[in-house]
């Protein structure tokens, strides 16, 4: 039986959720424009648009709340934090409090983001679905941009140098690989509801996006996302022993077995292969040259090899101090790890600094080597650096403090469980596993949104037990879909 969608809410309500629409949908279109602006030079609109959405957003909070005190309590804890961090990056030696201050934005984006929407699906229940609606648009956005791409030349691909992964017209492979997985929960609970056509099309395009980046990331999340939603419509048929969950559960099964069967096809097997091979050759070319070096300097080869691979920490930090950093290793899969070298490049200017600073953290110019940006690529290394004890503390309270409470309230069942809920945690989960594999997931501005919304629908979700609640299975569990 299809199910359809009626709103029966307020004129307020539905203008509202209107906007929660049309926000979610703008932001595969904003990437889209960032990615031309740097492929084709255009000019970027997109962070002036992110910057306006956040702070309106943050104004919008402010009057929206009930309890005003609590909005100037979170808000307080915020300007306190940033106000000290800038005192000891002033006695540091500030060189560029301008750029410290525009990343700080893009961290503090998740809190006030999360925040903000939280109180507007409580006070309209009706966004929540505008959501749910917006990331299952989004999935055709960029499915189309695909086609686009394929059909004008202009593709961009995830791994430039073996031509391998498909993005369409966005840029980043890690980005979006964390964008999909977390919109393809949502949208798969969301479209199961209406229409199993609705369902199945988009099932088929966003595992069929997932697939095509060709990250491990996207390639990991097709599995987790296909096993976390045989499961929910597994235990949804067996509580209303109704027959339209396992049409849902075998089309889920089919998808797994297609890609799990597609391995040595896909674009991250292919290109894996491609830079491991490349790799090897590097390493056997490499130790030719080591054994041949004439010369009585010890550090010779070194010094080549370190250029070559690590010029940023031997010009920052000099060669005796780099060896020793990855202790004089000569395996070129080591030295050429960029994800390593920016981790070492961070830790080696931790090492240089005050107490001081260790509690709250360097500014951002500290990741700078001349022109080239060292910044770690995983977030909670980034947080840390740049935030210190304080800051990643604060951080892990404000995500913990969410987990904690949800859990509270499911066991002692002052929340319902219900499809959406799970697709929130599955969609949680692995946006932070992605912050922990691939990283650019928190403190990228364009990721990181979806993860608020996440995080803003799941509490809701946890808070709302009246007869608004808009995750109802069934008509006759909620006032949101008919038959």
């Amino acid at each position: 039986m299809d199910y359809r969608y009626r709103s029966r809410e307020p004129l307020s309500d539905r203008i509202v959720s209107s906007l929660v629409f049309f926000f979610v949908i703008l932001q595969p279109l904003l990437d889209i424009a960032s990615y031309f602006s740097i492929v084709k030079g255009f000019p970027n609109i997109s962070l002036a648009v992110r910057t306006l959405l956040l702070g309106s957003i943050a104004a919008l909070s402010i009057i929206a709340a009930q309890k005003k005190w609590h909005v100037w309590l979170f808000y307080g804890v915020i300007a306190l934090f940033w106000a000290v961090h800038m005192l000891i990056c002033y006695q540091s030696g500030y060189r560029d409090p301008v750029s410290d201050f525009t990343y700080f934005i893009k961290i503090v984006q998740i809190p006030i983001y999360t925040f903000g929407f939280f109180l507007f699906f409580l006070r309209y229940p009706n966004c929540g679905v505008s959501f749910q609606l917006g990331v299952t648009v989004n999935i055709y956005i960029i499915s189309l941009s695909i086609i686009l791409a394929a059909v004008t030349n202009t593709m961009s691909h995830t791994y430039w140098y073996t031509q391998r992964g498909i993005l369409g017209w966005f840029y980043s492979g890690n980005a979006q690989s964390a964008i999909l997985a977390a919109m393809l929960p949502i949208a798969l609970v969301y479209t199961q509801k209406i229409s199993r056509w609705f369902f199945g099309v988009t099932a088929l395009l966003g595992f069929g996006n997932l697939f095509l980046i060709g990250t491990r990331v996207a390639y990991g999340s097709i599995f987790i996302i296909a096993f976390g939603m045989a499961a929910a419509f597994l235990w949804s048929w067996a509580k209303k022993k109704k027959g339209r969950w396992w049409k849902s559960l075998l089309l889920v099964l089919a998808v797994l077995i297609l890609c799990a069967g597609g391995y040595t096809i896909s674009p991250m097997y292919q290109s894996r292969e491609e830079h491991r091979e490349y790799m090897e050759e590097k390493q056997a070319y490499q130790e030719q040259q080591i054994i041949e070096y004439p010369g009585d300097d010890p550090y010779a080869a070194y010094r080549e090899l370190y250029q070559t691979y690590c010029q940023e920490l031997v010009d920052t930090f000099g060669l005796e101090n780099t060896l020793k950093r990855y202790d004089y290793s000569t395996d070129i899969q080591v030295i050429s790890d960029a994800r390593l070298k920016k981790r070492n490049f961070a830790q080696m200017q931790w090492e240089r600094k005050s107490n001081a600073t260790h509690w709250m953290g360097y500014e951002y110019e500290t990741f700078m080597a001349g022109n080239t940006s060292m910044e770690p690529e995983n977030d909670f290394h980034v947080i840390f650096y740049l935030y210190g004890y304080v800051g990643l503390g604060l951080f892990f309270c404000f995500l913990l403090g969410i987990v904690g409470w949800g859990i509270k309230r499911l066991w002692s069942r002052q929340a319902k469980w219900s499809n959406t809920l799970w697709a929130c945690m599955l969609s949680g989960a692995l946006m932070m596993g992605s912050s922990l594999l691939a990283g650019h997931t928190l403190v990228r501005p364009n990721v990181s949104v979806y993860l608020s919304l996440i995080l803003a629908l799941g509490m809701y979700l946890l808070k709302e037990t009246g007869k608004k609640r808009m995750d109802a299975e069934y008509p006759e569990e909620g006032k949101h879909f008919a038959d």
